[in-house]
């Protein structure tokens, strides 16, 4: 009898894997309408087995002499996953008598485009939906002198480990930012085309601003990308505490530097006495503070 039979084959994109599921894909042959009389195959669907084979006709027999031309084609389906394979074949059985064996005698010969070819082979692309992720954190400014400000501070997403060449990236630019008026920082959005575990690193950039501290913790992000039934999914680890709070967080201090009043910045008044000579050191003088502080003391001259 003769057999038609071919293969199905998934080809995921970079960094992805894909594994065949029995009567998952359609396909149909369909016989040409000048084919004899008597053909044995009729226009059908079949579906994939687990290991990718796929049969049209097994072990058919025939029983008059003729071509038989029929067509081999896949279904596309909806799942917007697949690249579905568009390729159609054309089988051809040659059928011919040989009177000295007293039998017929079956040729099959397979083209592809009006090329000759060895086998049937559907390749079907594989690419699952995109993840995206955004990592972010906040600023605290520890101080009693002044307030925190939008876009005083800077911050700073890297890549590290043994693949962080390869791990996905903000676009350009965005892999730094500043943060807002009550103190929060978000980086760029990162999207993942593949699966794999992917680690990251989160730091302040130490602008050197007079007066302030910067906080110089390294915080490790580590972000998971499976697989979702043809859609990625990415799962974060380290930005939140377990009661939902920003677990990254950089405090900064501020003081102002110190500032000696002397020469022509000093602090001067004069002490006039009526009635008799002023002597020197006959009085004394305080600074005070707006929190009623004495800050400063001085005493008069012979002036």
């Amino acid at each position: 009898g003769v057999t038609i039979d071919g293969i199905k084959v998934v080809s995921p994109s970079e960094g992805n894997d894909y594994t065949i599921v029995g009567g998952e894909f359609d396909f149909e042959i369909t016989p040409a309408p000048n084919n004899p009389g008597n053909d044995p195959i009729v226009q059908q669907r079949v579906k994939n087995k687990a290991d990718g084979t796929i049969t049209f006709a097994d072990g058919v027999i025939y029983t008059q002499a003729g071509d038989y031309v029929y067509t081999v084609r896949e279904l596309s389906g909806t799942a917007g996953c697949f690249g579905y394979d568009d390729t159609v074949y054309t089988v051809t059985v040659k059928v011919v008598d040989e009177p000295a064996n007293a039998k017929l005698k079956a040729t099959v010969v397979i083209t592809k485009e009006n090329s000759p070819v060895n086998d049937i082979t559907f390749d079907n692309s594989y690419t699952p939906g995109v993840a995206t992720t955004v990592l972010y954190g906040k600023k605290v400014l520890d101080s009693e002198h002044i307030d925190l400000t939008a876009d005083k501070f800077q911050f700073k997403l890297e890549a590290i480990g043994t693949d962080a060449a390869k791990t996905p990236m903000p676009e350009s630019g965005k892999e730094l930012a500043r943060n807002d008026a009550t103190g929060k920082f978000q980086l760029g959005t990162i999207t993942y085309k593949a699966v794999g575990e992917y680690t990251y690193q989160i730091s302040e950039v130490n602008s050197g601003d007079k007066g302030y501290t910067y906080d110089d913790t390294k915080y490790t992000i580590t972000v998971k990308v499976t697989d979702n039934g043809g859609v990625l999914n990415a799962e974060v680890t380290g930005l939140e505490k377990q009661d939902g709070t920003e677990a990254v967080v950089f405090t900064n201090g501020y003081t102002p530097e110190s500032v000696t009043l002397e020469g022509d910045t000093a602090l001067v008044g004069k002490k006039k006495l009526n009635g008799r000579e002023l002597k020197a050191d006959e009085f004394k003088f305080q600074l005070i503070d707006k929190d009623n502080k004495v800050v400063a003391e001085a005493q008069n001259d012979a002036n």
